[in-house]
């Protein structure tokens, strides 16, 4: 499966082996009375997501991808593939990324295995 990664407005078309969709809640406050109910205050929904990257061959475009991910700013605004189409832009932030050597070949080294998270700033839904 190939498809497209938007980050902050440039598409990066690459090889994905697997993508796992997170949705993940959290709450003001959660707390269990002696009863054993549940009282609680959610905040909202956020649109996480897990990605895994195949091999490619474009060392260029790999080197790209990587730099973008691994840049210094805080937040930004990502399009990823959905259900039906692509999610409507949101800001993200980039964790757990990694990635290992494969293989070196006179000068060239050849990287697999792109991983990394794509944690959302705010709620989707409220």
């Amino acid at each position: 499966m190939s498809n497209l990664i938007i980050i902050d407005g440039t598409s990066y078309t690459c090889p994905i082996l697997s993508i796992e969709r997170k949705a993940d809640t959290l709450y003001k406050y959660a707390e269990r009375t002696e009863d054993g109910n549940l009282h609680s205050e959610r905040i909202g929904w956020y649109r996480n997501y897990r990605i895994e990257v195949g091999f490619m061959t474009d060392h260029v475009a790999y080197q790209a991808l990587y730099n973008k991910l691994t840049e210094p700013d805080e937040f930004h605004m990502v399009s990823l593939p959905d259900t039906i189409g692509m999610t409507p832009s949101y800001e993200a932030y980039f964790a757990g990324i990694a990635d290992r050597l494969i293989r070196v070949k006179g000068s060239n080294q050849y990287w697999h295995g792109l991983g990394f998270d794509v944690i959302a700033r705010k709620p989707y839904r409220t």
